[in-house]
């Protein structure tokens, strides 16, 4: 196990090192300096118009609670949850958050999975990957099941745009035959673009990445974590999308020198105290703006770069929320072409609003509530019992 556990760490530290092959004139790549000794607070209304609240309702049965959301995905006029850990299924709710139904099928025949992992609508139809019988199971919107279909080659995470290409995932342990992590097939099932080549020495170490594709404008950018170059895949080859630039504080050949021989105490005094920065793979963009987060240590920072300014600043991980006074925001996803998304529980939401109410004169508080923060004060008090989630949903400035 200690042995395992080296490696893999090892494994992650190298990616950083050798994942990424720069473009010899950098200085024509959009760079991101990620500064964080001089890093201040991002607010919501400077990338943001709006912000909306919808409650996952869970007091009219127990179906209704979620347990985990790796990933929710709104389509028409309902939300699909993805939950691959705790329930192994997938919620159903109105774009009100009225429950509708809970979608499960754990087993080995038709129409049931073992190891779930993608999941996405694609053309009015919801598509599951499942790892182990390497399929995809192929749902109507209503949850009900349609058929399988067999995966092009074996995957972790499967992504279509919107012309229909798949992205496809991998990791090298899934099959001896694959040589990248990255291949991309046409509408017909053509193979268009293979890349992203795994590293001899440690093609036996399993890694995962959740969500490694985001679409911005119809261009598909591939999120490697540990990089310090995001890649567009696109006519069939990659081309740098956004550099990152960590002023020393990344990954060096030292690091990896240093703790080939860290016993377990010194790997996790490392990792919790002496990690190098590095990007955590998580991000959402639109035309104009790209949000990444990074990690240094324990602290947790925000990236922002802005396309048109072709220039970047850092945050703290939280933006503060100065569109109605709400919870400081982490965490977001994307949600569609003009939203993306965070969450809370409807108990975390009351408590915050209790705050704010005792913080504020009666007058104050009822002009508040009738303005500004209606749909804050009114979410947080139909769900202030629930351990269910709340989105907030921002639509991004145009």
């Amino acid at each position: 196990m200690t042995r395992m556990f080296k490696r893999f760490t090892l494994f992650l530290l190298t990616i950083c090192l050798t994942s990424c092959q720069k473009d010899p004139n950098q200085s024509s790549i959009p760079t991101l300096i990620v500064d964080i000794d001089n890093v201040t607070e991002a607010k919501l209304s400077d990338y943001f118009e709006s912000i909306d609240y919808v409650w996952m309702e869970d007091e009219s049965t127990e179906d209704a609670s979620i347990g985990v959301m790796h990933r929710l995905i709104s389509h028409r006029d309902k939300f699909y949850i993805f939950d691959e850990d705790i329930c192994i299924c997938f919620y159903i709710f109105s774009d009100k958050g009225d429950f509708i139904r809970k979608v499960r099928g754990y087993g080995d025949g038709p129409g049931s999975y073992m190891y779930p992992s993608s999941f996405q609508v694609v053309q009015d139809t919801i598509r599951l990957v499942d790892i182990s019988q390497r399929k995809i199971l192929s749902y109507d919107l209503d949850g009900n099941w349609l058929y399988d279909a067999k995966l092009r080659s074996p995957a972790l995470e499967v992504f279509v745009d919107t012309k229909g290409n798949e992205f496809y995932y991998a990791a090298s342990y899934l099959s001896t035959d694959i040589m990248n992590q990255v291949q991309v097939y046409d509408q017909v099932g053509t193979l268009n673009f293979e890349g992203f080549p795994f590293r001899g020495t440690f093609e036996e170490i399993k890694t995962i990445n959740r969500e490694p594709f985001i679409e911005i404008n119809e261009r598909v950018v591939f999120l490697e974590q540990y990089a310090d170059t995001l890649f567009l895949l696109k006519n069939e080859k990659s081309e740098p999308f956004l550099l990152f630039d960590f002023l020393k504080k990344g990954f060096t050949e030292s690091d990896l020198n240093q703790i080939k021989d860290y016993e377990p105490l010194e790997y996790l005094d490392y990792l919790n105290n002496r990690i190098p920065l590095y990007f955590l793979g998580m991000a959402v963009g639109n035309q104009r703006h790209f949000l990444g987060y990074f990690q240094y240590r324990n602290n947790h920072y925000l990236g922002i770069y802005d396309f048109e300014k072709t220039s970047g600043s850092v945050f703290k991980s939280g933006i503060i929320n100065d569109l109605d006074q709400g919870k400081v925001i982490h965490g977001l996803s994307n949600l569609n072409d003009s939203s993306v998304y965070a969450w809370t529980t409807g108990r975390d939401l009351y408590k915050h609003v209790q705050h704010l109410r005792s913080k504020m004169t009666d007058q104050t508080w009822e002009t508040f509530v009738k303005g500004e923060g209606y749909k804050l004060v009114s979410t947080a008090n139909r769900a202030k019992n629930s351990e269910n989630r709340v989105l907030m949903i921002l639509k991004w400035k145009k």
